[in-house]
């Protein structure tokens, strides 16, 4: 992990991740509120939705380059594996379940699901 990919320790259970370099990312285990933060694009992955209960992830840039963010064992919301954020301020807010399908809370200002 570089020195601009830094999380942070809140709390015992709770950790913040910002991603400030672009190319291919890995989402720390853990976290729960993911920051992307470049204007050329991220592709973040996250290996398993079952580490990450509840996941707030939003764009803290103002680039338009189409950040992803992939999940390679679980959902976002039952289908899709991939969301996109392209626009600063731009988040969604989702719990996964047991089997790693998540239920999205909150989507704001449009991701795209894939």
């Amino acid at each position: 992990m570089t020195d601009a990919a830094r999380w942070q320790f809140k709390n015992q259970e709770h950790f913040r991740q910002t991603i400030a370099d672009s190319g291919a990312q890995v989402v720390l285990p853990g976290v729960q509120d993911l920051y992307l933060n470049h204007t050329t694009k991220i592709t973040a992955t996250i290996a398993d939705s079952l580490k990450h209960q509840e996941l707030l992830v939003k764009q803290i840039d103002a680039g338009t380059a189409g950040h992803t963010v992939t999940l390679t064992s679980g959902t976002w919301d039952g289908s899709n594996t991939i969301i996109t954020l392209n626009a600063d301020n731009e988040a969604i807010k989702v719990s996964f379940d047991d089997n790693g399908d998540g239920t999205i809370l909150e989507n704001v200002g449009g991701v795209a699901l894939s």
